[in-house]
């Protein structure tokens, strides 16, 4: 078990700052803009795997359980059916 704050976290864009909160809205983290150029694109891009990280976290550990032997193959489908998901929520443009 994980102690970790439990998702689902969002990124929202403030000025120059992407701000990480879980979901009363309490700020986890923050990912600063340096750079106008490419900057921009690769802080939303981490901005947006931070967010995703519960969710990624989860079905890791899903998967694990294949791995163990302790998953159906009809779980095994969901989880990489949630797998799926949390990939392309770090893929998005707009978090």
């Amino acid at each position: 078990m994980s102690n970790h704050t439990p998702g689902p976290w969002t990124a929202e864009f403030h000025g120059s700052v992407w701000h990480i909160e879980e979901g009363s809205g309490v700020q986890l983290s923050c990912v600063y803009v340096w750079t106008e150029d490419d900057g921009e694109k690769e802080a939303a891009a981490n901005a947006r795997l931070i967010a995703a990280a519960p969710e990624l976290f989860d079905v890791a550990s899903r998967l694990a359980e294949w791995g163990r032997g302790g998953m159906t193959i009809s779980e095994l489908g969901g989880a990489i059916h949630d797998a799926v998901a949390a990939i392309d929520k770090t893929t998005q443009e707009e978090a």
